[in-house]
């Protein structure tokens, strides 16, 4: 009846605040990120949880990094959106996998209604 409570990680809330303050307007295109070191502070987190975290935002094209490292907040509209399956992909590559083996059991199972039927000759 109950579903397991999955915890959250780190770099998703991360991303989370800063999908919520872009949508709020309070991030707006072009504005540039602090530093990361400020980030780190103001975040209360670990290095490797922030760069999972921009480097995840990036992928999905709400940041963009500039020369000289430098983090903004990328216009959405100046691109096509992309993918959601894509996006799904890149998120847990485990998924890839499974999308595989869903593949090979829908050809397995199409493959008899590809072969001539018994009586009927090909090119006829």
């Amino acid at each position: 009846m109950f579903m397991p409570i999955k915890r959250q990680r780190v770099s998703d809330e991360i991303v989370d605040q800063v999908k919520n303050l872009i949508s709020q307007g309070k991030l707006k295109p072009g504005d540039r990120l602090s530093p990361e070191r400020k980030l780190i502070e103001e975040f209360g987190v670990s290095r490797p949880s922030l760069r999972e975290a921009l480097n995840s935002l990036v992928a999905q094209g709400f940041l963009e990094v500039k020369q000289g490292d430098r983090t903004f907040v990328k216009s959405i509209t100046s691109e096509k959106p992309q993918d959601p399956l894509s996006l799904l992909l890149k998120a847990d590559t485990q998924k890839s996998f499974h999308l595989i083996e869903v593949r090979k059991a829908m050809e397995t199972w199409g493959a008899p209604s590809m072969l001539p039927k018994r009586g009927h000759r090909r090119g006829c």
